[in-house]
């Protein structure tokens, strides 16, 4: 960047007022960064350093001089991962579940998570299983596969081991 200096003594002075109120890491990082170019450290060598790109040191430097404020070297809040499936409501989620999967073509008696992922695909919905059975989950719905249960016992079934029936 030629002769002139990146960041005057003033800049140096407020990035290190600023990294002794600092308690995110990554945000100390940076301004520890900027405090190095300010002493004269090249860029690449602070990068090299810091184990990141040129470009990264440089767009740091950017965002301070943009404000000259050791704030803007913070990270921006963020909404976090985007919803899968958005279309499918907790309505609609219900209403699959309560329904039998012979009304929409399928041979089964009851949905399974991979069934209901596959129609759900063929609806143009695609989710994973494992996000369908985390939304099942936030949606508060208690979904278990269904049990068989015998009304009485089969008559192959042995008397309990264990003990001796000849006295």
């Amino acid at each position: 960047m030629g002769t002139h200096r990146i960041l005057d003594d003033a800049d140096r002075r407020r990035l290190l007022r600023a990294l002794d109120g600092v308690d995110d890491v990554r945000h100390y990082r940076r301004l520890q960064a900027l405090v190095e170019i300010a002493d004269g450290d090249s860029i690449t060598a602070v990068a090299r350093r810091l184990r990141v790109e040129r470009s990264t040191v440089h767009r740091w430097i950017e965002r301070y001089r943009a404000e000259r404020q050791p704030q803007g070297l913070r990270d921006a809040a963020r909404s976090g991962r985007p919803r899968s499936g958005p279309q499918l409501t907790d309505a609609r989620l219900k209403q699959l579940l309560t329904s039998e999967p012979r009304t929409c073509g399928y041979d089964a008696n009851a949905w399974t998570a991979p069934l209901l992922v596959a129609y759900l695909h063929e609806q143009g919905i695609a989710l994973s299983e494992r996000t369908l059975r985390r939304r099942i989950h936030e949606a508060r719905f208690r979904w278990k596969r269904p049990r068989y249960v015998y009304s009485e016992r089969a008559d192959h079934v042995g008397a309990k081991k264990g003990g001796s029936s000849d006295g």
